[in-house]
This record gives structure tokens, C-alpha cells and sequence, in this order.
């Protein structure tokens, strides 16, 4: 069987899994709600609905999050990357896409992909099936553009391990039109965003924003 078969079978698993039985929310634990993977409404209240402005990385020209990485949209984000959650990944998608809808026009949706060996690894990339959402809400493409050569996994990494990763770790696969947002699931150091930019600017982008689900902050700086 093919990896792409695999990984196609694991996808279908996961999705029958999620339509036919039922789980309690996520969040808290208690009663499934509708608020998209089973979120029950008082614990989508604190989910967050709207983009907040973040700390810029080098190179971007605006950036936001949906809530902080220390929140329990942080747990979600977690599972939904760790556990091969599809459902709540889709879920945190239309939440991002529908607080997408007030940002400055763009031409193009970009997700921030893994390589290729740890997708099939996980079963899934998580800030692809997150830019679909944001795409369709904001009426432009969503293009995978962005190839990442091996690197090791950064959910382990400290700031200065971040901050030290190379700068040509990524490559563009196609042209690059004026205004790009960068789409991805967690910005810590804001090294990866920082270097996407970099790349996209020298290949013709004139703009770059960047947007995530969540935000790591680090000590002494603060979201605005």
C-alpha cells in the first residue's frame, strides 16, 4: 500500500469516528455541544471569535492570533495536532476563518507546511486544513507553495534552538503574487514565520501578514 493510501485511509478512519460517535467536550469534559468537535457553548465563549493583534517576527507586516498557547484553545490546538483529531482541526479552521473575515485583502492564502515524512508520520498537517477555512472566508486561493527541507520537530525546542534554525529551511515552489497571508498553527519564537516572509519577499511578495491559531508567549512580551 502506498503512503498515500495510508495516510488517506487514516484520514477516512478519523472522520467516520467523528460523525458516528458521540464524545464530550473537548474543553471541559462535560456534555457534547455543537460548537464544532463537540465544544459545548460556554467553553466556545472562551475560545475567542475574533483575531488579536500579536508581536511582529521580522519581515511581516502584521500578525494576529486567535488566543494564547496557554489557554484552553492551546489544548485544543495540541490534540488536534498530536492526536490526529480531524474534527476539532476543522472546527479551529472555521473558527479562524470566520474572525479572518475583517483582515486586510490578500491574494493569496499560505500555509506553513510540515515536510512531507511528518505529515505521514502524524496522519495529518495541521495549518493546511486550518488556511482552507480562512481562504474560502476571505474569497482567495489557498496554494501550499511553501516547501520545508528536514528539519528536527520545534514543539521540543527552546527559544534559542528556535532562533538558531537556518533561514534557507524553506523553498518556493511557484510565483508569488503581491499580498500573501501566512497561515500556521502556533507562533512561539516567530522564527518560521520570520523566514516564510523573508522567502516570500525575495520571490515578489510587496506585503506579508501572518496568522494562527495560537500564540506562545514568551516572558516579557505581551499580546496587544
Amino acid at each position: 500500500m502506498s503512503c498515500t493510501r495510508q495516510l488517506g485511509g487514516m484520514r477516512l478512519h478519523q472522520e467516520l469516528i467523528s460523525v458516528f460517535l458521540q464524545r464530550p467536550c473537548p474543553v471541559c469534559g462535560g456534555q457534547e455541544g455543537a460548537h464544532g468537535a463537540g465544544v459545548c457553548g460556554p467553553c466556545r465563549l472562551q475560545l475567542g471569535s475574533s483575531f488579536s493583534q500579536v508581536p511582529l517576527p521580522p519581515g511581516v507586516d502584521q500578525a494576529w492570533a486567535l488566543g494564547s498557547y496557554g489557554g484552553p484553545l492551546g489544548q485544543l490546538v495540541q490534540q488536534a495536532k498530536f492526536d490526529l483529531d480531524l474534527a476539532l482541526a476543522d472546527a479551529i479552521g472555521r473558527w479562524m476563518g470566520a474572525a479572518a473575515v475583517g483582515l486586510p485583502p490578500v491574494d493569496l492564502v499560505v500555509p506553513v507546511s510540515a515536510p512531507w515524512w511528518r505529515t505521514l508520520r502524524r496522519g495529518q498537517d495541521l495549518p493546511p486544513r486550518l488556511a482552507g477555512p480562512i481562504g474560502t472566508c476571505l474569497g482567495v486561493p489557498v496554494r501550499q507553495m511553501l516547501r520545508q527541507r528536514a528539519c528536527t520537530p520545534q514543539h521540543s525546542k527552546g527559544r534559542d534552538a528556535r532562533l538558531a534554525l537556518p533561514e534557507d529551511r524553506f523553498v518556493v515552489r511557484c510565483a508569488v503574487p503581491p499580498r500573501i497571508l501566512l497561515v500556521d498553527d502556533v507562533q512561539t519564537t516567530g522564527s518560521t514565520l520570520s523566514s516564510c516572509a523573508a522567502l516570500l519577499r525575495a520571490s515578489g511578495a510587496t506585503w506579508v501578514g501572518t496568522c494562527v491559531a495560537v500564540v506562545r508567549v514568551w516572558q516579557g512580551v505581551k499580546i496587544s
